[in-house]
């Protein structure tokens, strides 16, 4: 099977990390699946992924403020198609999140 495309997924919860990523590399994607959102500033710093998926509610550095870090150092050709993922949103933070360039 070749690989359809590279998948950042960053999630602090292991098991919602771990089951993602097993499915996302079962659909044929190349996956870097991590718990550290400044592992993640420093990977997005050094090569380009299709698609990031990122938890928003994390210790350290909350999904839309990586959002927003990524949007203000990057060149807008570079950014990948973002999907924040909570289960505590708010109307604001996904108006904020897809004012950020989030996808989804």
């Amino acid at each position: 099977m070749s690989v359809r495309g590279s998948v950042l997924l960053v999630d602090d919860e292991t098991k919602i990390l771990n089951a993602l990523a097993s499915a996302v590399r079962a659909d044929g994607h190349d996956v870097v699946a991590i718990t550290n959102p400044r592992e993640a500033q420093r990977l997005l710093g050094q090569r380009l992924f299709d698609v990031l998926v990122i938890d928003n509610l994390m210790p350290e550095l909350s999904g839309l403020d990586l959002i927003r870090e990524l949007s203000a150092t990057s060149n807008a050709a570079e950014l990948p198609q973002i999907v924040i993922m909570t289960a505590h949103a708010t109307v604001e933070s996904a108006i904020e999140a897809m004012r950020l360039g989030a996808f989804d």
